[in-house]
């Protein structure tokens, strides 16, 4: 358990292979956003629920960190469970949401140091989640300016039916662009038969050109600036020339043609 400025740090892994492996998020409530705080009568048998007063907002490989705390004496505030060494980081998974391995604070203060009991370590390592969790997907919708961040069978479908708008002897002719484009807006992106893994390897294309994007980008610059300096080189006069320089001051602009040898101030 690292400390920094005094405070515990949270390392957070993630899957095996990614660009970045863990993150380390500072277990200081300077360092974080409160999204609930109410008061709740005891509940042994049932789950209270905890309506947040802002949603937790996630984007595909996002990574966020939920700390819930209750200030009531004792060990008997909120159940945790043990994950147990040799288990997977991952304590629940489905195609849309992962739920990892954490700590859990036995202290009356929020994010204090000092454990119920007096001595010893106030974060308990290796700890889940014991509850449930409601959440709600929101499915980004055809336009065309997002066309390109569909799958590749949403694509094709979505250009078949544009192509078939195009030729006279299709039905599909005497609809306008934008009824083709409600429709495809109508659609989800996995009724062309696209799925999370085919989206993941067609994320993984763009990320490989974009990358050869920005790597032929820098090329080209380094070429205009090597360019650039051998223009400046070739533009420089020389002895045989006839051209004559002399320092520059900051009030003066210095031209010199070489076929003259006349300078003009």
């Amino acid at each position: 358990n690292n400390t920094n400025n005094d405070h515990e740090v949270l390392r957070v892994d993630r899957a095996p292979g990614s660009s970045r492996t863990t993150h380390s998020i500072t277990l200081h409530k300077s360092a974080w956003t409160k999204l609930y705080d109410k008061n709740h009568p005891p509940s042994f048998r049932q789950y209270k629920e905890l309506v947040l007063d802002k949603p937790i907002r996630l984007r595909p490989g996002e990574t966020r960190v939920i700390y819930i705390h209750s200030t009531l004496p004792g060990d008997e505030a909120i159940v945790y469970d043990n994950s147990y060494y040799g288990t997977p980081a991952k304590r629940f998974e489905d195609d849309k949401l992962a739920i990892l391995t954490g700590r859990a604070h036995v202290s009356t203060k929020v994010f204090g140091q000092e454990p119920i009991w007096g001595w010893g370590n106030a974060w308990r390592d290796r700890r889940e989640f014991v509850g449930r969790l409601a959440y709600g997907t929101v499915y980004k919708l055809w336009n065309p300016e997002v066309h390109p961040k569909f799958g590749s069978s949403f694509q094709d479908g979505a250009r078949a039916l544009l192509l078939c708008q195009r030729r006279w002897e299709s039905p599909w002719s005497m609809l306008p662009d934008e009824c083709v484009y409600y429709i495809l807006n109508m659609c989800r992106w996995d009724w062309f038969n696209d799925s999370s893994n085919s989206m993941k390897e067609r994320r993984k294309r763009e990320r490989a050109r974009d990358k050869l994007a920005l790597t032929q980008q820098d090329e080209q610059n380094h070429q205009q600036a090597t360019v650039a300096d051998d223009d400046m080189e070739d533009a420089k006069p020389s002895a045989a020339s006839g051209g004559t320089c002399r320092p520059v001051t900051r009030s003066q602009t210095l031209v010199t043609d070489p076929s003259s040898g006349i300078e003009d101030d």
